[in-house]
């Protein structure tokens, strides 16, 4: 009867766990909010919004989301600015996890921000392996 029960608890994790699904980010509506954050250089909020179903820790197959920001520092006398010129981060003004060894480049005009941005995955080893687009990259209508 206690084997009956172990399996059926193996089982019952095994499936939650292929069932729970989480979908990237995706941008909120397109727009950016441009702050002034130095004399220099202002930092730029993507809102986004994370969605799935499941949770491996509770065991639960509920629907959730989660509504959060990415943050940009850019120098604010160039307009196209280049990945190995900007911070990107997932925190506001926390910069001891940055993404590193990014590639592209972020586009500011007048009323448009544009993305274009490479993120490195690594292997077990620390090495890049392969490179992804950043999952918000596009066009944003901003308001300073």
């Amino acid at each position: 009867m206690q084997t009956v029960s172990l399996k059926a608890c193996f089982l019952i994790s095994v499936l939650i766990s292929i069932i729970s699904c989480e979908i990237p980010k995706t941008s909120l509506q397109h727009k950016a909010y441009i702050y002034n954050y130095k004399p220099d250089s202002v930092e730029i909020e993507i809102p986004y919004k994370e969605k799935g179903i499941g949770n491996i820790h509770s065991f639960t197959l509920r629907r959730w989301k989660y509504y959060g920001s990415d943050w940009i520092y850019i120098s604010k006398a160039n307009s196209t600015v280049q990945a190995d010129s900007l911070i990107l981060t997932n925190d506001r003004r926390l910069f001891e996890f940055p993404y590193k060894h990014l590639k592209g480049k972020i586009i500011l005009t007048e009323t448009l921000l544009i993305i274009d941005l490479m993120i490195p995955y690594y292997n077990e080893n620390g090495v890049i392996e392969k490179w992804e687009r950043y999952t918000l990259n596009g066009k944003y209508k901003f308001r300073f």
